[in-house]
């Protein structure tokens, strides 16, 4: 029988240090564009305004979020749970509606640093929730009405159609109303 021993074999693979470095100087480029303009200031602070729409929902003034809230005061879960749905919400709207990587990457950063300061256990939370709220996502149909299902079952009791409609209501307010913070936001489009 013959010992077959590989260790003096190499396998020469090319390396990706030109695409690698062609990489960096883009982005370098590109961070560098959008500072000079003003879009990363613009980005951090609309993170900042969001953030505290998730800590004071006074700042919020649609009358259909209110009622939602007013009924849902009673239990401090659903209230937490809110919290999370519209920390969620703001991070995947963010990310869907700024068309530059960059700046909707900077602003859910910015937007986290904010919550983490107020609320680092809030913050680590999110990781559970947000991978049921994914999962909703996924597909293109009814994610208002999956968002709800998934706010109901993470109350606590998912069969509960309050919750669902509040789930639901409270994921398309949030969507619009941070929709609505980007177009003020104003970012510089080239």
């Amino acid at each position: 029988m013959i010992d077959f021993n590989d260790e003096d074999i190499k396998i020469f693979v090319k390396e990706k240090k030109d695409d690698d470095a062609e990489t960096l100087l883009k982005l370098v480029e590109e961070t560098n564009a959008q500072r000079n303009n003003g879009n990363i200031a613009k980005a951090s602070k609309l993170g900042q305004t969001i953030a505290d729409l998730v800590f004071d929902f006074d700042i919020i003034e649609d009358e259909d979020f209110k009622n939602m809230i007013k009924d849902a005061s009673v239990n401090e879960k659903v209230l937490y749970q809110i919290r999370l749905l519209l920390t969620f919400t703001a991070e995947s709207t963010l990310h869907r509606s700024i068309n530059i990587p960059l700046l909707s990457t900077i602003a859910v950063n910015s937007m986290y640093e904010n919550l983490m300061a107020s609320d680092n256990d809030l913050y680590e939370d999110t990781t559970d929730a947000f991978t049921f709220y994914y999962i909703a996502l996924r597909k293109q149909n009814n994610i208002a009405s999956r968002i709800g299902n998934r706010f109901a079952m993470l109350c606590g009791n998912e069969n509960n159609e309050n919750y669902r409609k509040i789930g639901s209501g409270i994921y398309l307010i949030i969507c619009d109303i941070i929709c609505k913070e980007i177009q003020k936001t104003s970012f510089v489009t080239q």
